[in-house]
């Protein structure tokens, strides 16, 4: 974690929610299946599945990416994600800062 890498959430997150409360079918549709696969990665976790977790860290990754754009997430994080995937680990930002959640893949 870096503590200079962090920012200020409201000026990456309000813009997202306003276009969430204007009906942008990316946004509401991207919302929706991330809260699915909040539930879809937890059932995983508790059954033991760790190929169906990572398919879950893989797609919140490629769904915060498509919503919230590559500037938004940052070039720093951008190949921080690279290096690992690079190097066959399964990962997914957990915000501001550089931090990230990650396992080998399977």
């Amino acid at each position: 974690y870096n503590t200079r890498a962090g920012g200020e959430s409201g000026r990456v997150h309000s813009p997202v929610r306003r276009r969430f409360e204007e009906g942008d079918p990316l946004i509401v549709e991207g919302m929706q299946e991330l809260a699915g696969n909040c539930d879809r990665a937890a059932a995983a976790l508790e059954a033991g599945d760790v190929r169906g977790f990572q398919a879950m860290l893989r797609r919140n990754f490629e769904l915060r990416r498509s919503m919230y754009s590559d500037a938004a997430i940052g070039p720093r994080n951008l190949k921080v994600w690279e290096v690992l995937t690079a190097r066959a680990m399964v990962a997914k930002s957990s915000g501001s800062g550089g931090a990230f959640v990650c396992m080998r893949a399977e």
